[in-house]
């Protein structure tokens, strides 16, 4: 979530944080829900693509002839679409027949060819959900990286097309190469300098190129339904995980419901005919094909009777309506802890890598679920191998400091130092700047951590927010008590700037004179703002190896705007600011 807006009222179902049918595309957004979609959908596919590997390898001899023998009784009685619908209703309906009859596995473990035990591709299960069975400190990490890794080899797949990357014409002789920069890493000058070193007929061609301008307009179009559409198909697949398996405090009931509309369909197969069911799909689609003016009369008159009629067609509007996506569900639980005075805490940080050790399995409940594997070739497969003295000779050869670097890496070396000289000199300009007043360089003003707070452990809570207001160093606090209003400081709930900080001293109530506060129920729009511009974020994050630190504007209802800038602790300020209030919010 970037940005969300209070509106006055709750759409269909109770949940709030819907997208808005007016939000702007980014490709940051579309990577976002490309990632989803991996997360969601895609590991879900993973998952439904092992478990049929596994019934056809027979490796499961009981769990597989049990399948092979209910589904040719069906085929011979002319019972195959009711049997079939059966089980799905009894999926739907009974979670407990999910493990029963499809036995989980950790997903890295499974081959997808023969459906036996594999080396996961990370060379240890450090994790049970993931893709490659990398380790991970924390649940999902490994997913989660999995799905970045994932949209940035198809970014350079793309980029290497759009520059004519093809490896098997190079010559012998690559040192020039060597020397250079990867020019997939600018894909759209690079392409244009691929045109231009194709000779005149190339550079006339791209002067006179009709085609280029109207085919980068309809691409940059068709973007952003194709971001909503990538993001209705996560929300979907999330919406349906929920109801069929809800965490609380959502119902249990609407599974049942699911179960209910599949019901008729498995009556009315034990009674129509095969030869029915083609015949009447071959209609529809005749009627459907050839009555296009008759359909647009239609749509139409709709249209003017009831003009939000597309919406009570979407699934969260009719057959999914009240069940949480992911956000809705995280939003409701942040809810619950503030309503308790418990607000939970911010998601747990470390730069320290993942133990290489394997991850807690019950090798019994696997082989018990019929899994044709011994607790040895379990192990064997869940546990990093030992290199061998190769191996160890070349890894250390790896490791050990190179003495010297081609001419490639020198050029890239000076190149990196001189643009992290540029950037500090750029930062030290704007202190000057913004002590003069200069709005835009008091903006800019500890977006770098210094190198102290780098060495300096984390120890900021979920109350105090550092940062900068107009170049002043001070941190937002949110005061979470019920107060009256007294004066000029608001209603408590609240969220409030100060610059009285004293070291590390912790301010736990307001002071009598901040520099700004805002009640939690006046807050009408909250958006997340980068610290830099894409451009300046990519540079200096290559060129000095740290984080920019972000952040945040608040949006009051009479239209005054507060932007806090230099935020470490930028998106667990946005949560709890979304979390504290009443107000129904809509992602944009």
């Amino acid at each position: 979530m970037y940005h969300v807006k209070a509106i006055p009222e709750a759409p269909p179902g109770g949940l709030d944080l819907q997208v808005a049918n007016e939000d702007e595309f980014s490709p940051d957004k579309l990577r976002a829900n490309l990632e989803r979609l991996y997360m969601t959908v895609i590991i879900g596919l993973i998952g439904l693509g092992k478990h049929i590997a596994r019934l056809r390898s027979w490796r499961e001899p009981r769990r597989t002839a049990g399948f092979a023998a209910v589904y040719f009784v069906a085929w011979l009685l002319n019972l195959l679409v009711p049997t079939m619908l059966t089980l799905l209703v009894v999926l739907i309906a009974v979670p407990e027949s999910r493990v029963l009859l499809f036995p989980p596995a950790p997903l890295a473990l499974i081959d997808s060819k023969t459906g036996g035990v594999q080396k996961p591709k990370a060379g240890v299960l450090g994790s049970h959900d993931s893709a490659t069975g990398a380790p991970e400190k924390h649940q999902g990490e490994a997913v989660e990286q999995e799905a970045s890794n994932l949209v940035n080899s198809i970014a350079t797949v793309a980029m290497s097309s759009a520059v004519g990357r093809h490896d098997q014409d190079e010559p012998a002789d690559t040192s020039l190469d060597k020397a250079a920069p990867d020019p997939t890493r600018i894909a759209g000058e690079a392409a244009d300098s691929k045109t231009a070193a194709s000779g005149a007929n190339g550079i006339a061609a791209e002067k006179h190129d009709k085609t280029k301008q109207p085919m980068e307009e309809a691409i940059w179009t068709k973007m952003r339904p194709t971001m909503h559409a990538l993001g209705d198909i996560a929300d979907g697949w999330e919406r349906l995980a929920n109801a069929l398996s809800p965490t609380p405090p959502f119902r249990t009931t609407k599974r049942y419901q699911l179960a209910a509309i599949v019901a008729p369909l498995l009556l009315m197969s034990l009674f129509v005919k095969d030869t029915h069911v083609v015949k009447g799909t071959t209609l529809i689609t005749g009627v459907a094909f050839f009555t296009d003016p008759l359909m647009q009369r239609g749509i139409k008159l709709l249209n003017e009777k009831i003009p939000d009629w597309p919406k009570y067609l979407e699934l969260r509007n009719s057959l999914l309506k009240g069940v949480p996506t992911n956000a809705q569900l995280t939003i409701t639980l942040l809810r619950i802890g503030e309503a308790n005075r418990a607000p939970l805490p911010p998601p747990p940080r470390s730069d320290t890598p993942p133990p290489d050790k394997p991850a807690d399995i019950d090798k019994d409940a696997i082989t018990d679920g019929g899994l044709d594997a011994s607790h040895s070739d379990i192990e064997n497969a869940i546990t990093v191998d030992e290199p061998s003295s190769t191996e160890s000779t070349t890894n250390a050869e790896a490791q050990s400091p190179k003495k010297k670097g081609g001419i490639g890496a020198k050029v890239l070396s000076v190149f990196r130092h001189t643009t992290a000289a540029g950037v500090e000199t750029k930062l030290s300009v704007d202190e000057v700047r913004a002590k003069v007043g200069s709005t835009h360089a008091k903006q800019k003003l500890g977006i770098l951590p210094s190198r102290n707070e780098l060495k300096r452990a984390d120890v900021e809570g979920p109350v105090e927010f550092k940062g900068r207001f107009k170049g002043r160093k001070g941190a937002v606090y949110i005061d979470s008590s019920i107060s009256p209003a007294s004066g000029s400081r608001p209603a408590s709930p609240c969220v409030y700037f100060t610059t009285h900080l004293d070291g590390d001293e912790v301010v736990h109530s307001m002071p009598s004179d901040p520099t700004w506060a805002i009640s939690i129920p006046e807050i009408q729009e909250v958006k997340k703002v980068g610290g830099l511009g894409w451009k300046g974020r990519i540079v200096v994050g290559w060129a000095t190896d740290r984080e920019v630190k972000d952040g945040i504007v608040i949006v009051d209802k009479s239209g005054k705007e507060y932007r806090v800038t230099a935020l470490k602790e930028r998106d667990e300020l946005f949560n709890r600011l979304i979390a504290m209030g009443n107000q129904v919010w809509e992602s944009w």
